[in-house]
C-alpha cells in the first residue's frame, strides 16, 4: 500500500512502495530510551551485527521526472553504546522527461535503463498502483516484456527512435522485414543459444542472404542452415534464400569442401589441445580419437562433411572427436536432461552430440546401439567433479587458443 510523504521543496513528492518493519529493531529502541547499555545487550545477543532493511520509494517531480530508489537502512549500537544509523540508495531508477531519457543507478555506477533493471527497481511490488501507472503512461514496456529479444533494448533509445510498436521493435533488432524477424523470434528453439547470442548471430551473418524475404521457416530450421552461411560469409559467396533443401545440402557440401582443400594447403599439422576426458575414453572404448589437425581434415575429405573445421571446439575442450564403426562421432561433457523425477543422474557426463556416416548420411542402427551401451558403461564409474575441475584448467591454459576462433557457433552444427 502506497503512502505520500510532505515534500521539501526541491525533492518532489515522495510515495512509499513498500518498506520493511523489524520488531527487533523497533524493541531495541524502546529499551533504548530507557537504558542504552542495556538495549545494547539485547541488540548484540539477537544481532551481533548492524540490522538492514529496505524502502523502495517513488519520487515525482513539478517538470515530469521520476526516479524510484531503493533504499538501504543500517541501525546499530556501538560499543560504547551509542546508536547510529544510516541510509544509501541501493539502485535507483530515473526518468528525465525533458530528454525522454532513462537510467539506472546502482551502486555508483549508471547504465542505461533496459526492461530487466526496470522490473528489478520494483522487485517484489511488481504490480502495485505506481507500477501498473507507468504501464499506462509508457504501454510499449508491456510488448518489450512479453519478448525476451527485447528486453535488452535501452528504454532510451526506444524513446528517441519512436520504436513504440512490436513491428518497429523487431525491425530495429533484426534489421530485416517484419515476417521474417518474427519467424525468427517464434522459430529460434532451433539452436540452443541464449537471446542475446541469437540476435548477435543474425546480424553477424545475414549480409551472406540472397532474397531474405523468401527465407522460409523449413529452410530456418534445417540443420544445415547455419552451417551453410557460415561457410558463404567466410568464401564472400550467398545463401539464397529461395533454394530447395536439395539445393541447401549440395551447396553445404560444395562449401565445405572448398574449405577444407584450402585447409589442407595451408594448415601445418598441429596437435590438438584434446582434453584429458576424451583420451581416457579412447583407451577406455577403442574408439580413434583424432588428435591433430590433418586427422580431422582426412576425416572430413574421407567422409564429406565439414568436420575439419571443428578444431577450435576440440581445443576448447568443447568437444571430442572419434571414429567409431566407419562413422564420425563428436562427444561431449555436459549435464544429462532428467527425464523423470526419480531420475539419480548426478554431474556430468559424456553424450553423443553428433554421430554421422557419410556426407552425413544416419549411422546403421546397430552401430548406434553398440556406441550407446559404451558411453554408458564409461559413464557408470565417471568422476564428473574431477573432469570438471580439469576442464575448468583446460580452459584456462588453452585460452589464447580458443578466443581465436568463434567455436561456439559450430559446437552443436551438423558436420
Amino acid at each position: 500500500m502506497t503512502k505520500k510523504i510532505k515534500p521539501s521543496s526541491d525533492e518532489g513528492v515522495v510515495t512509499i512502495i513498500s518498506t520493511e518493519e523489524n520488531e527487533i529493531k523497533d524493541r531495541v529502541i524502546k529499551i533504548y530510551e530507557k537504558d542504552p547499555r542495556k538495549a545494547k545487550i539485547i541488540f548484540d545477543n539477537e544481532c551481533g551485527h548492524n540490522l538492514i532493511t529496505f524502502t523502495r520509494l517513488f519520487v515525482q517531480y513539478e517538470n515530469g521526472d521520476f526516479r524510484i530508489p531503493y533504499v538501504k537502512h543500517s541501525f546499530g549500537i556501538s560499543k560504547n553504546a551509542i546508536r547510529y544509523t544510516s541510509t544509501s540508495n541501493e539502485t535507483c531508477m530515473i526518468y528525465k522527461k525533458a530528454t525522454n531519457s532513462f537510467y539506472y543507478k546502482h551502486r555508483g555506477g549508471i547504465r542505461s535503463l533496459t526492461y530487466h533493471q526496470f522490473r528489478n527497481s520494483f522487485g517484489s511490488d511488481v504490480g502495485c498502483e505506481i507500477y501498473n501507472d507507468i504501464l499506462i503512461k509508457f504501454s510499449w514496456i508491456r510488448t518489450v516484456g512479453e519478448c525476451g529479444y527485447l528486453r535488452n533494448l535501452s528504454f532510451t533509445l526506444i524513446m528517441r527512435k519512436k520504436l513504440f510498436s512490436l513491428k518497429s521493435l523487431y525491425a530495429h533488432v533484426f534489421d530485416c522485414p517484419f515476417p521474417i524477424s518474427k519467424m525468427i523470434v517464434k522459430n529460434s528453439g532451433t539452436y540452443s543459444e541464449d537471446y542475446i547470442s541469437i540476435i548477435r548471430w543474425w546480424k553477424n551473418n545475414k549480409h551472406g542472404l540472397d532474397n531474405i524475404e523468401n527465407l522460409s521457416r523449413e529452410m530456418l530450421k534445417n540443420g544445415l542452415f547455419k552451417d551453410t552461411l557460415r561457410f558463404a560469409n567466410t568464401l564472400g559467396l550467398k545463401l539464397n534464400c529461395s533454394w530447395s533443401s536439395k539445393r541447401l545440402r549440395l551447396e553445404h557440401d560444395n562449401f565445405s569442401k572448398i574449405i577444407t582443400n584450402t585447409i589442407l594447403e595451408y594448415e601445418e599439422v598441429r596437435d590438438l589441445n584434446v582434453f584429458k576426458l576424451y583420451s581416457d575414453f579412447e583407451s577406455f572404448s577403442g574408439f580413434q580419437l583424432f588428435k591433430t589437425t590433418h586427422d580431422l581434415i582426412g576425416e572430413g575429405l574421407s567422409m564429406k562433411h565439414c568436420v575439419a573445421t571443428y578444431g577450435a571446439s576440440v581445443d576448447s575442450g568443447s568437444c571430442g572427436i572419434f571414429k567409431a564403426y566407419g562413422c564420425t562421432l563428436q562427444l561431449g561433457f555436459y549435464e544429462p536432461i532428467k527425464t523423470t523425477k526419480s531420475s539419480s543422474n548426478v554431474g556430468k557426463s559424456i553424450h553423443i552430440r553428433q554421430y554421422m556416416g557419410f556426407n552425413n548420411s544416419n549411422p546403421p542402427v546397430s552401430s548406434l546401439v553398440k556406441v550407446q551401451a559404451i558411453i554408458d558403461e564409461f559413464n557408470l564409474n565417471l568422476d564428473s567433479e574431477h573432469y570438471d575441475k580439469l576442464l575448468s584448467s583446460h580452459v584456462i591454459n588453452n585460452s589464447k587458443n580458443i578466443n581465436r576462433h568463434n567455436y561456439n557457433d559450430i559446437a552443436d552444427l551438423p558436420f
